[in-house]
């Protein structure tokens, strides 16, 4: 999870002013964790959209790609 600094682009993601970015990934808890907060929050896609037919689940796409990418370990 990254937090920016008001009023402050976050990773060039362009930040209004008197709000502050947020990033997260892999889940929503930190998002549900401020609403429940009764802090205002407002979601935006950081690229776009994308028609949910186009996605394959897990097992599909770790068939097809497992061994062919590299990490840095």
């Amino acid at each position: 999870m990254l937090l920016g600094k008001p009023s402050v682009p976050l990773l060039e993601i362009p930040v209004s002013e008197g709000r502050t970015g947020m990033i997260v990934v892999g889940g929503m808890n930190p998002v549900a964790a401020l609403h429940e907060s009764w802090i205002e929050v407002t979601m935006q896609s950081l690229a776009g959209l994308e028609d949910f037919s186009r996605f394959v689940n897990f097992s599909e796409a770790y068939e097809k790609y497992a061994g062919k990418v590299k990490h840095d370990r």
